[in-house]
């Protein structure tokens, strides 16, 4: 069983943290996702992935998750690290009980799901 502080309440919920270069769009995380190749044949995966992150995610300052009661000490180095990176930080969280299947995809897969590159980086936020 996992236990965390902060945004989640219970086992069937994890959280991730993005960091991007640019606020991002559906389209311009498609583009990245998919490398920038056209008819790339996950498309259709790469494209509800981008609106799942765009929708759900929440922008949050260094200052703001400094005030917030969710860390043990102080924001964990890995989190200050995208900021000294990265232009926008974002948080999203997804969860089993979700009807969404991407959040269910990103929750059984959370210790797998990474994505790094020079625009936008997203991994694990308690991994």
């Amino acid at each position: 069983m996992k236990i965390r502080n902060g945004f989640v309440s219970n086992s069937s919920s994890s959280s991730f943290i993005i960091g991007s270069k640019e606020e991002f769009t559906q389209k311009s995380l498609s583009k990245i996702f998919s490398r920038g190749e056209e008819g790339h044949p996950l498309v259709f995966i790469i494209d509800l992935l981008a609106k799942f992150i765009t929708t759900n995610a929440e922008k949050y300052t260094l200052e703001e998750l400094e005030k917030k009661e969710m860390w043990d000490d102080d924001v964990p180095e890995k989190i200050r690290d995208l900021y000294n990176r990265f232009s926008h930080i974002y948080i999203l969280r997804v969860s089993n009980q979700d009807e969404e299947s991407v959040s269910n995809m990103m929750y059984y897969n959370e210790d797998n799901f990474r994505i790094a590159s020079e625009e936008i980086e997203i991994k694990p936020m308690w991994g």
